[in-house]
């Protein structure tokens, strides 16, 4: 084993920058205007973060701990990232061991996942979303202080840009370490949200720094921070510094720091105190790692592991199987969180459908009641969010109206006010029938024209109106309902989402059915179908019961009657909301 020297001449790359000083009084106000916008984005990102755990918990993707004290916190189950290829079994297996458990966790999650009360998907899909945009604020600001910091007390490095000359030798083969001498760097720093607590900021050999959420308790703090891998980032772009003994490079910065600490910066006694076990405990490892260069080389991989301890920091070569396993269950976790924020986003975008559906039967009521002032209150669907065209004919003037607008949005145009009157009149009948009670929506019966108009999109994403129409046909048509039909025409099912307005329906056949129907939709699970045979015979035992509608010829009680495509008049979806 080739030994390495021990007594390496330590090069100090001398000043890293101009005298440091105090930030000016404007200054001074700009950065706590900062501090004080990255505490109050902390505060929000935590109750936000807590919503998502209180979620996830439920599936077991969290477990509580006990910590010292008598208090608990969340611990999260997954089990980071892989440990390197050098080290022992015991770490591996360890590993393995936590990716097999997360895996399990996460398959039964995804079994699960139609459990979701439409309360907590929203819940979660608010919070997440919340969380990524509070995390890019965060972010934003940070380097905003790190910039404005730097600035502000002088603590940039002399040079900004330049190569790397000092660092691990060249590779003689692939047995050793990779090296980054002679290539470019620049002093960048940026914030890493998720570096190891104990470290306020870290500098690779690359000449990449980051700083950590624990350097922005206060500005002195993060200014020491910046003053300090100003140093490093210096070492490696000045030529003749050895950098490799990473402990001596650390004791050599920290004692050209003492002067500064409690004078120019002022830190907390907890930090200075923390500064200076930091730097006691750096000396040993030093010692370590001159041992072990004695009989190992700091410069290969294998002899890597035995430096670790004495303060090698750099990651290097994964085990490949672990990464590859790591892979996998994160592409489990992505599947389970994309799951449950799909269903929320359509479980959004069915509401605004329905809401939409709603609009048009008001104007086809009374045009004039709709208000520009109402539709500002109105979260209209999204492009994604719109049924695309379907085999259906012109119906109603709710639903040739619902229909129309749609195609409106589609063109990426929004209604106004009088646009949505102008529309509605333009879809009424000569006469309206009067209303036939005060508390059931007026129906408008379709139009007695021979020609049914040009085909039109059909509504089929909102379960609640898909098995509405469903209940009309099996009792009123179930001669005409057929397999094809009834599979190609029900989508979205199961979602999950409750009745909110059926309860004003005349009572008969297509209620009961309809309930019965939507309890299936409630208490189903992803995949589920309806059984043709059940329904049709639930409809005729329903109907024999005595609990079929009725309806004059020329005036549907219920919703209008149809039949599906090829097989009579189009199936128009039932108008019982109300709400």
């Amino acid at each position: 084993m080739k030994r390495i020297l021990t007594f390496l001449f330590l090069f100090s790359a001398g000043d890293i920058a101009a005298q440091p000083v105090p930030p000016t009084k404007e200054d001074a106000v700009l950065i706590q205007d900062v501090f004080g916008k990255i505490a109050d984005v902390d505060k929000q990102l935590r109750n936000s973060q807590q919503q998502i755990i209180d979620f996830e918990a439920q599936y077991g993707l969290w477990t509580e701990e006990r910590q010292t004290g008598g208090g608990r916190k969340w611990v999260s189950l997954h089990p980071g990232n892989p440990p390197e290829a050098s080290e022992s079994m015991a770490v591996i297996d360890t590993y393995r061991n936590r990716l097999e458990n997360y895996k399990k966790t996460l398959a039964a999650a995804i079994k699960d996942i139609n459990k979701f009360s439409m309360k907590d998907r929203d819940t979660y899909a608010d919070a997440t979303q919340k969380r990524q945009q509070l995390q890019n604020e965060s972010e934003r600001l940070r380097n905003e202080a790190i910039e404005l910091v730097g600035r502000a007390y002088h603590v940039n490095p002399k040079n900004l840009s330049g190569k790397i000359e000092s660092g691990l030798p060249i590779p003689k083969s692939d047995e050793y370490l990779p090296s980054f001498v002679g290539q470019a760097a620049s002093w960048a720093p940026r914030f890493a949200p998720f570096q190891d607590p104990g470290k306020w900021g870290a500098t690779d050999f690359a000449g990449k720094t980051t700083i950590g959420p624990a350097a922005f308790q206060y500005p002195d703090k993060l200014a020491f921070t910046l003053f300090h891998e100003g140093r490093h980032y210096t070492d490696f772009t000045t030529k003749g510094t050895v950098v490799w003994n990473q402990p001596a490079n650390e004791v050599r910065a920290r004692e050209a720091d003492k002067t500064y600490l409690n004078t120019l910066f002022k830190l907390t006694e907890t930090d200075l105190e923390f500064h200076k076990k930091g730097l006691a405990s750096e000396r040993e490892r030093e010692r370590a790692w001159n041992a072990a260069a004695l009989s190992y080389n700091p410069f290969k991989k294998a002899d890597r592991i035995k430096f670790r301890g004495a303060g090698t920091s750099m990651k290097f070569e994964a085990d490949p199987r672990l990464a590859k396993e790591l892979s996998d269950i994160q592409g489990l976790a992505d599947d389970f969180r994309d799951k449950v924020l799909s269903r929320a986003r359509r479980d959004a975008g069915d509401r605004r459908l329905a809401r939409l559906r709603q609009l048009a039967g008001k104007a086809c009521a009374d045009p004039a009641s709709i208000t520009q002032r109402e539709l500002m209150t109105i979260v209209l669907p999204s492009g994604d969010e719109l049924p695309r065209p379907n085999i259906l004919a012109s119906f109603g003037c709710a639903d040739k109206l619902y229909y129309d607008l749609i195609e409106f949005l589609l063109q990426g145009r929004e209604p106004s006010a009088d646009r949505i009157q102008e529309m509605a009149r333009a879809n009424l009948p000569i006469e309206l029938p009067p209303p036939q009670s005060a508390e059931w929506p007026i129906i408008i019966p379709p139009p007695t024209s021979a020609d049914p108009g040009p085909p039109q999109p059909v509504l089929g994403s909102i379960v609640w109106f898909s098995l509405a129409g469903l209940a009309d046909m099996a009792c009123e048509h179930p001669e005409k309902l057929t397999k094809e039909w009834l599979y190609g025409n029900l989508q979205g099912f199961p979602n999950g989402d409750p009745d909110h307005g059926f309860e004003k329906a005349p009572e008969g056949c297509v209620k009961s059915l309809f309930l019965l129907l939507m309890e299936k939709n409630v208490n189903g699970k992803r995949g589920d179908k309806i059984d043709y045979d059940w329904l049709i015979q639930t409809a005729a035992g329903l109907k024999s019961s005595g609990g079929g509608s009725h309806s004059d010829p020329g005036q549907p009680s219920g919703p209008s009657r149809g039949s599906p495509p090829g097989n009579g008049p189009p199936l128009r979806p039932p108008d019982f909301r109300g709400r």
